[in-house]
């Protein structure tokens, strides 16, 4: 609850911090015509200031996590670096032939003119999640990528998700004590990837005893 002080006060009890298992994040479909770049997908990694939506949204309740696995995982903390610094994602972006031009990122191959432009699934039933999309989208827009919210319905969500009718979903889950990757890299992930390397290394570990 980000609000429990208006109903318990600030005096009269110590407070004890404990992590949740609650995970949000965003799945960024790897075969939409945009965000099969790669270079596209590292740079929203970085243009995205995560602790002022923890801030301003969740008033300091949650706290920002790169990897699923940080819940208690001998795992946690060696995975890469998803810091926000949007003057690398501009050089990202630059080094893979993005111009930014009339405030917008834009790449022209073969005569045909290509714009970093992203519609973002959230459920127009969850108000914080909403929150979280406006919010995301201003920090976009001001770094030259537009983004078009798509508010959908429990059922509409749903069926998005399964069709994989989006470029990026925010997504909510509750991470396992004993996380499993699959969720991530699996058959029908939700950033619709496929590495046929990554699925024999994730089958070796499901027959693995070590």
């Amino acid at each position: 609850n980000t609000e429990i002080e208006n109903y318990i006060g600030t005096i009269g009890y110590n407070k004890q911090e404990v992590d949740g298992r609650e995970f949000d994040y965003l799945a960024l479909n790897t075969q939409s015509s945009i965000l099969s770049n790669q270079e596209v997908r590292d740079a929203l990694s970085h243009a995205i200031n995560r602790e002022n939506i923890v801030a301003s949204i969740y008033n300091n309740k949650y706290k920002v996590t790169d990897y699923s696995l940080d819940y208690g995982s001998w795992l946690s903390g060696k995975n890469g670096d998803y810091s926000y610094n949007p003057e690398l994602s501009e050089q990202i972006l630059e080094q893979n032939g993005w111009v930014y031009k009339y405030n917008r990122w834009q790449k022209t191959e073969n005569y045909k003119t290509q714009k970093i432009a992203l519609n973002l699934l959230v459920k127009s039933s969850d108000v914080s999640k909403l929150s979280v999309a406006q919010n995301i989208k201003g920090q976009l827009e001001n770094q030259g990528i537009r983004i078009n919210i798509v508010q959908a319905s429990d059922e509409q969500y749903n069926e998005a998700i399964e069709s994989k009718n989006y470029d990026i979903a925010l997504c909510s889950m509750y991470v396992s004590p004993s996380p499993n990757l699959e969720t991530f890299f699996g058959e029908g992930n939700l950033a619709n990837y496929s590495n046929e390397e990554v699925t024999d290394i994730m089958n070796q570990v499901k027959n693995t005893t070590d």
